[in-house]
């Protein structure tokens, strides 16, 4: 499985690459079915994707947000889920909170993943069991034990929605348009 991890390390690196550079080089954009946005940077990067991963494991199914679902991925014991650029209103708005995220999932369980985030140099990698990477250091939860004052990644609209019963304490709340990149 660590062959697994540092091939989809490898590939969402080159994917992130595609996509800044592209971007650079100016953005086409479309809308789906559902109204979002998709980029010719975003099937880039899925293309890139496809052709490295899966060429490298064959056996191995596919589910990609920007690739027609094909049903056969159920019949593999292993699955590449892809996202080649998440956070894709952040991409096209020139911030820095999109990533590429590639999990391998074995049997419905994921047991290797990925989330590069390029703008920011910021790479974080799991094996199931062997606990998580920032950038090759083991990162762990955060011993605050209060809200006040914390780092809070989400929409700071959110913590601010009048909904809320109590107003929430004053927290450092960062934005992330990529949900994986969030989490």
């Amino acid at each position: 499985m660590n062959d697994d991890l540092a091939l989809i390390i490898e590939a969402a690196h080159a994917a992130g690459a595609l996509a800044r550079d592209i971007r650079h080089n100016g953005l086409e954009v479309e809308h789906k079915e559902d109204n979002t946005p998709v980029t010719n940077a975003d099937l880039a990067a899925d293309a890139l994707l496809t052709e490295r991963l899966r060429s490298a494991r064959p056996h191995y199914g596919w589910l990609s947000e920007e690739t027609a679902d094909a049903r056969d991925r159920l019949d593999c014991r292993r699955i590449f889920v892809v996202d080649p650029i998440d956070g894709t209103r952040a991409f096209l708005n020139d911030r820095p909170w999109w990533s590429v995220a590639i999990a391998v999932v074995e049997d419905g369980r994921a047991v290797a993943g990925v989330v590069f985030a390029p703008e920011t140099g910021e790479t974080y990698a799991a094996m199931a069991g062997q606990g998580a990477t920032r950038n090759g250091e083991a990162i762990r939860t955060s011993t605050t034990t209060v809200l006040e004052d914390c780092r809070m990644a989400g929409d700071p609209a959110i913590f601010r929605h009048p909904a809320w019963p109590r107003p929430w304490p004053a927290m450092r709340v960062e934005p992330r348009n990529s949900t994986a990149y969030r989490m």
